[in-house]
């Protein structure tokens, strides 16, 4: 191949101007471009071989690492939409079954590795002591954060009981036997042992479940009434509780429970009726609905007795309102059959659809209300002024 060269003069005369062309000898074309030519036509003439033919040549081994090295250039979408994909390839039932056995033991991972010391605190203390013995038996890590010395000492507290007014220590929660027993109308347990308690001089009581020997106990640090210890059994069913305690449940505080006090109030104008404490029962009927048997109540007033016929016998009742809104709350029992529902006489039946339960913060005698400290720094200032005038 050769190419011609035209070479271009122009002339200017003072008549005109013209243009002359003339053409150039022709000059043969360079070999190495020749072969430059050929190779960009042999580059686009060859045909692409597919993948399938360049893993042929390559062994399973080499492919793994070819996928794997391509697998750790993805991102994290593109990773899970891959084993997605590639999963659901999987038809056999062993083959999945393999699958899942293996993704388990990969996918299992100890949260109290990846998580902070204190984090992981926090989550073990929802444990029970009985849980905290097992989860100390997993690892080493485990059992260091399970037998922390400000977890341990918890534990404890919350498996303990003390007295609500002072906070002293009266016993183990493991030593309550029952807890749906009643004193005076309110709920009590029955506790096996109790420590700093005084006890009073024996007297003959009659309870509703026959007679028994018994002597009040008291606190001996704060000497607030908290029950009563069974000395003497009369009768079989009863031998039992020889020696056992029956305690108030109002005069106890459990570490482990909300540090609150709950009271019910009339939904109508949410007025205070009564205390949680002196609930005797939760589970009775009323009108066709759930009403509580309750041994004390407040800002109410009484209707005319009426004889009424329950399916637990007749009795005598008068109807209960609410002394600010004048709704009607229930009835008050005033005369009842001889024999297990003597108990009954003097206590109230409440609706519990016309109640709602209200939490207050527990105080002790020694503490005092923020509203009461406003009052007595007001008073004070009051009379420092006039005594200022004076």
């Amino acid at each position: 191949m050769s190419t011609e060269v035209l070479s271009v003069s122009l002339t200017s005369n003072s008549s005109s101007d013209s243009i002359t062309i003339e053409k150039c000898e022709e000059f043969p074309e360079s070999s190495e471009n020749k072969k430059l030519e050929i190779k960009t036509r042999e580059k686009k003439n060859k045909k692409k071989r597919p993948r399938s033919e360049q893993f042929s040549k390559l062994t399973h081994k080499q492919e793994r690492l070819y996928v794997e090295m391509m697998f750790e250039g993805w991102t994290e979408k593109q990773k899970i939409g891959t084993l997605s994909s590639l999963i659901e390839q999987v038809q056999s039932p062993w083959g999945k079954y393999e699958l899942l056995t293996r993704l388990e033991n990969i996918l299992k991972v100890d949260p109290v590795e990846f998580l902070p010391p204190e984090l992981s605190l926090n989550i073990f203390e929802h444990l029970d002591r009985k849980d905290l013995a097992r989860a100390a038996q997993v690892s080493t890590q485990w059992r260091s954060l399970a037998y922390d010395k400000t977890l341990l000492l918890q534990k404890i507290k919350e498996g303990s009981f003390y007295c609500l007014s002072c906070y002293a220590f009266l016993g183990r929660e493991d030593d309550i036997l029952n807890r749906k027993f009643r004193l005076d109308y309110s709920l009590a347990y029955n506790v096996k042992t109790l420590c700093n308690v005084n006890l009073g001089q024996p007297e003959l009581v009659n309870y509703s479940t026959g007679q028994y020997e018994i002597a009040r106990a008291s606190c001996r640090k704060c000497s607030s009434a908290l029950g009563v210890k069974y000395l003497k059994c009369f009768s079989d069913d009863t031998k039992k509780r020889h020696g056992t305690f029956l305690v108030k449940k109002k005069t106890l505080f459990f570490p482990g429970e909300p540090a609150h006090l709950l009271s019910l109030s009339c939904k109508g104008c949410n007025g205070t009726v009564a205390k949680e404490q002196d609930i005797i029962d939760w589970n009775y009927v009323l009108r066709g609905g759930e009403a509580y048997l309750i041994s004390k109540m407040i800002n109410v007033y009484l209707g005319s007795p009426n004889p009424v016929n329950y399916t637990t016998g007749n009795y005598t009742v008068a109807e209960t309102f609410c002394t600010s809104c004048k709704e009607n709350l229930g009835v008050k029992y005033i005369e009842a059959p001889s024999g297990k529902n003597a108990f009954k006489i003097g206590t109230y039946l409440i609706e519990k659809p016309k109640l709602r339960v209200v939490t207050k913060p527990i105080r002790t005698n020694g503490e005092e209300s923020d509203e009461k400290k406003k009052q007595r720094t007001l008073f004070s200032s009051f009379i420092s002024f006039f005594r200022k005038k004076e």
